[in-house]
């Protein structure tokens, strides 16, 4: 008898499955196991007998927190997350706890019997008082052993434990002693007489999943090792932005903030195939791309932790995601630095040239149009719209300030003040007062107004 299903959504293919052997061998509920956040997401729409969902808190595709919010929005199911990062600054999450009192956070490497008893309460806590009550109850208890689908042993080369079929309620025959090699034709033919489950030895199942949980977490420590020795050169770049960005006022918590924005998106990024290629010139550590794409991250988060209609997380990785991109289908610094057709640089270009700095924005759209980002029409709006100016003279469209939605003049704000800060060189060469008097006339007027008050208000 199914008694609903659990959506088990992780990335990490091999926590997946120990999360799925946990739940099969303790409830008698169907187990659904994704590694993507939009199809977490359908399954939540569609799925009339959902009951609970496990989620790490980075997918493949988007954030957990994101489904999360649909969850929240949909049925506010119970939502467990396990996941090594901290959740207390995510935005998202701050009512986390109270939206449903059965939510819970587990960090990694997780407990066993914690989990099961968290999963435990929160099917509980959807009784309907019928035959469900007792599906929610572990069925370890007070026995010896935990069950193990057949077809999952399957995929075992030897026995991690005793190995056990029921006969009854209280009779147990061994058919296989731990560390003996699986005969795969033995245990399917007990698949064709009709048996799903074998039992093993629970303290030994405890054991080999602890073993495997702690080598696993060794293996992503290392490669998170490896992956921080690859990018020193970029640390030490970024350090040197960072000293720019609070040289003319960013706070720490906002730099903080947007450094951990900023390595969400990069994390997605470089999981999707359509996407990756594109990450060099931001994330090398070096050129006018990476310091003004930095710097842009830091503006935007300040401009929206002081706009209250644009502070949440999801915002901010929608404007950084938007300044990785915008520049892509520019080939030089020198091209990037052109912020109107009204500059002499533009006007000394080559017509060849003048058309690639009309035409880049496509690039970056296209880019983000080619993947099933679930936001990726906001995306790609703000690079189509990221060269239009408050006075109407920006390209490609010549939008007024009253034309240009409310994020996308945030972000030509920030761009175009990270702009300023760069190309007036020095440190102490940065006067932010007299950049924002010659940019006051026009960037404080119509859906500029209020980020230009954010910004003035970030700086201070």
């Amino acid at each position: 008898m199914n008694n609903g299903n659990i959506l088990v959504g992780y990335e990490n293919e091999d926590i997946r499955e120990i999360i799925v052997m946990m739940l099969e061998s303790e409830f008698d509920y169907s187990v659904k196991e994704v590694n993507s956040g939009q199809v977490a997401i359908s399954e939540l729409k569609e799925d009339e007998l959902l009951k609970v969902l496990i989620s790490d808190i980075q997918l493949k595709d988007i954030c957990g927190e994101q489904v999360y919010l649909a969850n929240r929005d949909h049925k506010n199911l119970p939502f467990v997350f396990i996941t090594k990062q901290d959740l207390s600054g995510v935005s998202e999450l701050s009512r986390f706890n109270d939206d449903n009192k059965n939510n819970a956070k587990l960090d990694m490497p997780f407990d066993h019997e914690e989990f099961i008893e968290v999963i435990s309460k929160a099917l509980l806590s959807l009784s309907t008082h019928d035959s469900s009550d007792m599906a929610a109850i572990p069925l370890s208890q007070g026995s010896k052993y935990y069950r193990i689908k057949i077809k999952r042993f399957l995929k075992f080369k030897k026995a991690f434990s005793n190995t056990y079929i029921k006969l009854s309620e209280d009779k147990y025959i061994k058919v296989l002693n731990i560390d003996e090699l699986v005969e795969h034709e033995k245990f399917e033919r007990y698949l064709t007489k009709g048996l799903e489950f074998l039992y093993l030895d629970k303290q030994q199942f405890n054991d080999y999943l602890d073993n495997r949980v702690n080598a696993l977490m060794d293996k992503l420590d290392q490669k998170n090792l490896e992956s921080s020795e690859a990018v020193s050169l970029h640390l030490e770049s970024l350090q040197q932005v960072q000293e720019v960005a609070m040289s003319v006022g960013v706070k720490k918590q906002i730099i903080d903030l947007a450094d951990k924005l900023t390595g969400n998106v990069i994390d997605t990024i470089k999981k999707n195939k359509n996407l990756k290629d594109f990450l060099s010139p931001t994330s090398s550590g070096m050129g006018y791309q990476f310091e003004h794409s930095n710097l842009v991250n830091y503006l935007v988060c300040g401009i929206a932790n002081h706009l209250s209609s644009l502070s949440t997380d999801i915002t901010g990785q929608k404007l950084i995601q938007a300044s990785i991109f915008c520049d892509i289908g520019l080939p030089e610094d020198r091209l990037m630095q052109i912020i109107s057709m009204a500059s002499d640089k533009y006007i000394a270009l080559p017509q060849e040239q003048k058309k690639l700095v009309q035409q880049h924005m496509q690039e970056g759209a296209k880019a983000i149009g080619n993947t099933n980002h679930p936001m990726a029409d906001e995306i790609e709006r703000i690079i189509l719209a990221h060269h239009e100016l408050p006075d109407g003279a920006g390209f490609p469209k010549g939008l007024t300030n009253q034309q240009i939605p409310l994020l996308s003049a945030a972000f030509i704000l920030a761009y175009n003040f990270a702009n300023q800060i760069i190309m007036g060189g020095k440190k102490s060469n940065i006067q932010i007062d007299k950049i924002f008097s010659a940019m006051g006339a026009s960037y404080s007027q119509g859906n500029f107004a209020s980020p230009y008050k954010a910004l003035k208000d970030a700086l201070k």
